[in-house]
């Protein structure tokens, strides 16, 4: 079976410390969203389904095929969200074919929640989350519901909360608010800076979005809420009343306290202290799969966490019990920059990014069988490895989009140079001749589920 081919790189991402921080295809899959670090530009590829990025491929005499990487250039730059943007999200509903949906939310430091048109990189619209003070304060992260009738906002440096806003009503006002916990040290709710949101949607109750979860920093920890609490009493919105991880030693010592061994009920308190010391370094990504199962990233961490969220029910049993850590996928994370991972829309396959390995200085793209449920090598399916990377570049960001089987990857991570060892000259002379990052699509042709496909095809990315 033929690997995955590289359609399109781009070339007019440049300057000093500029690179792609994240990538994100658009609902319809023929456009892709990325922020550039260096000049906060909020750029917009087209897909090569367009005309200006088609695809030609070629044969040697031997009857080997190669398909011609096209330079990608930005076909939207939108410079209206300041200085650092900070997040973005694309309207759910939105179709190209209907102009009036394509548009995107984002935010940036210093900022309010914009919604940017798609097609000319104006505001359409402007949500302006309010503090205790009457002053307006920016989110560290932005995301639509699942039906774009809301936009949640969160992350407010001074402000202890999560703000919901009517997407069709722009303005100061927030629809409704969660309230999280005072301070680091109080017990009256979520601590840390919101760091991740996650929505899912529950087909069979008649509101599509019913949870949402909510990871932090410092301390890392994760909750769900449930909004089918309702919005005036925020502090029952906590599924349970307890945070589903961030808090396992504590658990682990009252089961201890009180002599309870039953590990069919209770988290294993060496499995407990595995996933939580892996949370609690702050959560940077959030999703839910199609079972319901939660995904989570962590910074400096060496392990995607599955969390089987499946249990809540309300069943009394559950009252202050962790939720069972499901399995984990390895990753390379020794680093506080966010790196994404992307799930198919079956959730069979997990893609996931990372430093460089450290001994083969190579970025790769892993990609992982999420129906093996043991820790053998049996998850990882494939690994495509990245060419024209510096060995300190990340993969940082990845989208899947499954109508076309396309994966959009992002690499490039700030620079620094060592000045401790002066036999790195040469290779920091090689990194300056390399882009400081890329953003580049790749077309899947279907993975194979065995780990033998890793080796068909062209699988470095090159022509």
């Amino acid at each position: 079976m033929r690997g995955p081919i590289c359609l399109a790189q781009t070339i007019d991402v440049h300057g000093d410390g500029n690179f792609p921080q994240g990538c994100s295809f658009s609902p319809d899959g023929l456009c892709i969203a990325t922020a550039t670090a260096a000049d906060a530009r909020l750029r917009l590829y087209n897909t090569v389904h367009n005309s200006n990025c088609t695809t030609d491929a070629t044969t040697d005499n031997n009857g080997k095929t190669s398909v011609k990487i096209h330079a990608w250039q930005t076909a939207l730059a939108s410079t209206v969200v300041g200085e650092t943007i900070r997040s973005y999200d694309w309207y759910p509903p939105m179709n190209s074919s209907d102009p009036s949906t394509c548009c995107l939310i984002a935010t940036g430091r210093d900022q309010p929640v914009q919604l940017i048109d798609a097609y000319t990189g104006g505001i359409r619209a402007t949500y302006v989350p309010m503090n205790a003070m009457d002053e307006m304060e920016s989110p560290s992260v932005v995301q639509f519901s699942t039906d774009g009738h809301s936009i949640v906002a969160a992350g407010f440096r001074t402000e202890r909360m999560i703000q919901l806003f009517d997407s069709a009503r722009p303005g100061k006002h927030a629809s409704s608010l969660l309230k999280l916990g005072q301070t680091r040290r109080s017990s009256d709710g979520q601590k840390g800076l919101v760091s991740a949101l996650a929505f899912h949607s529950q087909p069979q109750q008649q509101s599509n979005t019913n949870l949402l979860a909510v990871g932090t920093y410092a301390p890392g920890s994760i909750y769900i809420y449930d909004f089918r609490q309702g919005s005036q009493q925020p502090s029952g919105t906590i599924w349970n009343g307890s945070c589903i991880v961030g808090h396992g030693k504590k658990h682990a010592s009252k089961k201890r306290r009180n002599g309870e061994d039953d590990d069919d009920n209770f988290f294993s308190a060496a499995k407990t202290q595995w996933y939580a010391h892996r949370a609690q370094r702050g959560i940077t990504q959030l999703q839910f799969d199609q079972d319901g199962k939660l995904y989570s990233a962590s910074r400096n961490s060496d392990s995607i966490l599955v969390w089987d969220v499946r249990m809540l029910s309300g069943n009394p049993s559950y009252s202050n019990t962790p939720i069972r850590g499901y399995t984990s996928f390895p990753v390379s994370a020794p680093t506080n920059q966010r790196i994404q991972f992307a799930l198919d829309d079956s959730s069979s396959r997990l893609f996931v990014g990372g430093v460089p390995d450290t001994f083969t200085k190579k970025a790769v793209v892993r990609v992982y069988n999420t129906s093996v449920e043991s820790s053998s090598d049996n998850k990882l399916v494939q690994e495509l490895v990245i060419p024209e990377c510096a060995p300190t570049d990340a993969v940082n960001g990845l989208s899947y989009n499954a109508t076309y089987d396309m994966l959009a990857v992002a690499t490039g991570s700030r620079r620094f140079p060592d000045f401790e060892d002066a036999s790195n000259d040469n290779q920091q002379e090689q990194d300056e001749v390399l882009p400081p990052g890329s953003l580049r699509l790749y077309k899947w042709n279907t993975v194979s589920t065995t780990k033998d496909s890793s080796t068909d095809g062209n699988t470095d990315g090159s022509p």
